[in-house]
């Protein structure tokens, strides 16, 4: 797997019932955030007009938009239910050296089907739009996804793509992934932290300020 460059541009991709909260950062080194990457560091998630996210573009299937509030974007409400919803942002990152950071809460039967997708990827609003993991095509990057894959009560994994496989084509999707570590994060009646950070030796994601997984697989 060849290593992912800084051209690649970052991408949320939502299937799930799902809040996001008001501190999605792009970071690069010495802690130097990146304004044009990131949400809710003012403060407030949207602009004046309280219609949109500065820097992203929202987007949904069926004419659904998501709900932007003061605090938080609501990607896909409790009902009705089967909403599919995505965030992209609208610069690409240029950082060799970066960390992102968000808060995300999901409420519903816990045995619910939704999942939650973390995108890094070239041309990602075109290549991957609203697609999950399992849906789409090729795509040239990184995608980390929440959800309930074995059932039980959840798991973090991490996928990565140079180019050359179409997921939704590939007989066994689940068994391409890098890293996963098990976390329940329905209804926990709080929001949950998830890190990246990107360095010229390794990738690693972190659940809570605890290690979810690490590689060195993903390079600069």
């Amino acid at each position: 797997m060849r290593p992912l460059y800084a051209i690649l541009c970052s991408v949320f991709a939502i299937g799930a019932n799902s809040d996001l909260s008001d501190n999605w950062e792009w970071v690069k080194e010495k802690s130097q955030v990146l304004q044009d990457q990131s949400f809710g560091q003012a403060d407030e998630i949207w602009s004046e007009d309280h219609h949109h996210v500065t820097g992203w573009r929202l987007s949904g299937e069926n004419e659904y938009s998501p709900d932007i509030l003061s605090d938080r974007i609501i990607l896909t409400p409790p009902h009705p239910g089967n909403r599919r919803a995505a965030m992209w942002a609208e610069h690409p990152q240029q950082e060799e050296n970066w960390s992102a950071e968000f808060e995300f809460r999901a409420t519903g039967p816990e045995r619910g089907s939704g999942n939650l997708q973390i995108w890094y990827a070239k041309e990602g609003h075109n290549e991957v739009g609203l697609a999950s993991i399992y849906t789409v095509g090729k795509f040239d990057g990184l995608a980390i996804t929440i959800s309930r894959h074995g059932g039980h009560g959840g798991s973090i994994r991490g996928f990565l793509n140079d180019g050359t496989t179409s997921m939704k084509d590939h007989h066994d999707v689940d068994r391409l992934t890098f890293g996963h570590c098990d976390f329940s994060y329905r209804n926990l009646g709080r929001f949950t932290h998830i890190a990246m950070k990107q360095t010229s030796t390794s990738f690693e994601v972190t659940v809570d300020h605890r290690l979810c997984f690490e590689t060195s697989k993903v390079g600069t």
